[in-house]
């Protein structure tokens, strides 16, 4: 398995599992979310995340981001995650549990799209890949690994 330009061996992977065990015993730590991000890092190269639960029946909860500076993902939470791909499959149920990438769920045309020129093309977000994670029938942890 590659990382980047780094071959991982079973021992760096088990060195690796290990902390991140550690990262996710303990999800009432505020910084869990960031620290998350920082151990995936190591395993897949991406520029930017954040991570949200996705629910049903409010305005998602943003954990954790770090996107440069300018971008405020607070207006996300306000309005425009209705518009999302991503959210708009969380409520129809079509969302991949585990993992997938934002072209395997958008629709055609998304490119050209409003949402898109209005929220994706300032960020200069190139691609996404995200886990989805399942809490209940009304929420999902949603981490986000985005490319610029």
């Amino acid at each position: 398995m590659t990382a980047g330009n780094t071959t991982l061996t079973t021992e760096m992977l088990a060195a690796w599992s290990s902390r991140l065990a550690a990262i996710l015993a303990s999800p009432g730590d505020t910084a869990t979310p960031r620290k998350l991000g920082m151990a995936l890092r190591q395993i897949v190269p991406f520029d930017a995340s954040s991570s949200f639960a996705l629910r049903k029946n409010s305005a998602p909860l943003t954990f954790f981001d770090d996107l440069p500076s300018g971008v405020e993902p607070v207006r996300y939470a306000e309005k425009p995650y209705l518009l999302d791909p991503v959210y708009i499959s969380f409520l129809k149920d079509e969302l991949p549990v585990c993992c997938c990438t934002l072209e395997e769920i958008c629709p055609d045309g998304f490119r050209e799209s409003d949402y898109f020129h209005r929220y994706w093309l300032p960020v200069d977000i190139v691609s996404e890949f995200s886990f989805n994670i399942p809490c209940d029938s009304n929420t999902v942890l949603h981490l986000s690994m985005l490319r610029r």
